[in-house]
């Protein structure tokens, strides 16, 4: 979450993300359009209602982990990676629960 300095062309709360957890399953991954996204920027989190369900989060980690292993492993929506920066990028992103950024790996 940021206070709109991505680009300055943004006003007010902006809300980026660059990390593998999306392709990799990660909650991201899972949330659905229509969910509920909550943002609390007096406490930094962001949770998305349906996911706090365990009924709703277990059959859509399935869901998504079945797509997968039909697709020899990755996600039919991740895309290939084509280039030396994106691989690494992909090698050394963090989740956001470790920082987001790279890690010594990608560096």
């Amino acid at each position: 979450m940021t206070d709109a300095r991505f680009s300055g062309g943004s006003v007010g709360v902006v809300i980026g993300h660059v990390s593998p957890e999306a392709a990799l399953g990660g909650p991201i991954a899972l949330i659905q359009d229509g969910d509920t996204i909550v943002v609390d920027v007096n406490h930094d989190t962001l949770v998305c209602t349906e996911l706090e369900d365990a009924a709703t989060l277990s059959a859509r980690r399935a869901r998504w982990q079945a797509e997968a292993e039909r697709n020899g492993g990755t996600h039919p929506l991740v895309r290939s990676v084509d280039t030396r920066l994106l691989r690494r990028m992909r090698a050394g992103a963090l989740p956001p629960l470790l920082g987001a950024g790279l890690s010594q790996a990608g560096a």
